[in-house]
C-alpha cells in the first residue's frame, strides 16, 4: 500500500499488515513546503495561509505496468502541474514533468488527462477533449 500527503513530497509504503516499511522523498527541483505554522492560532492564520499561495501540492499518486508510480504535484505560484515517475524500490526516473491538466487516471500503460477547450465566439463551451499519453516500457 501506497500513501502520499498533500502538504509533503513523501511516498510512504506499508505492508500488508499495514505497517510502515518505507518512505521515499523525491522532491521535484520546484517543490516548496508549506513553511507557515498554523499551530498556534490556526483561525488567524489560514487567512495569510491562502493569501501566501507559494507553495506545492501532492494532489495524486497512480501505478503504471506493474512496479512504476507516478505522483502528480501541482505548484500553486506558476499554477501548473507536474509529476514524477518513480518505482516501488524508490528509484526516481523523471522529476517534474510538466503536464498541461491534473491527470484523472491511468492503466497498465498510459496516463490519462482531461483538456478543456476555451469557449468558442458564440458562447459555448466545447465537450472536453479526453488526452492519452502512452509509455513505451523496454522489457
Amino acid at each position: 500500500m501506497y500513501q502520499i500527503n498533500p502538504v509533503e513530497p513523501k511516498i510512504y509504503v506499508y505492508n500488508n499488515d499495514r505497517k510502515l516499511i518505507n518512505t521515499y522523498n523525491h522532491a521535484p527541483p520546484f517543490y516548496k513546503k508549506i513553511t507557515n505554522d498554523l499551530s498556534e492560532n490556526p483561525f488567524s492564520n489560514i487567512s495569510k495561509f491562502k493569501k501566501t499561495r507559494n507553495w506545492t501540492w501532492t494532489i495524486a499518486i497512480h501505478f503504471i505496468e506493474p512496479i512504476f508510480l507516478i505522483v502528480q504535484y501541482y505548484d500553486m505560484s506558476s499554477k501548473k502541474f507536474f509529476f514524477d515517475i518513480s518505482d516501488v524500490y524508490g528509484n526516481c526516473y523523471t522529476n517534474g514533468v510538466e503536464t498541461s491538466e491534473k491527470i484523472l487516471a491511468t492503466n497498465e500503460t498510459s496516463i490519462f488527462i482531461a483538456h478543456q477547450p476555451p469557449m468558442e465566439n458564440d458562447g459555448k463551451l466545447p465537450n472536453p477533449i479526453l488526452i492519452q499519453y502512452k509509455f513505451n516500457f523496454m522489457k
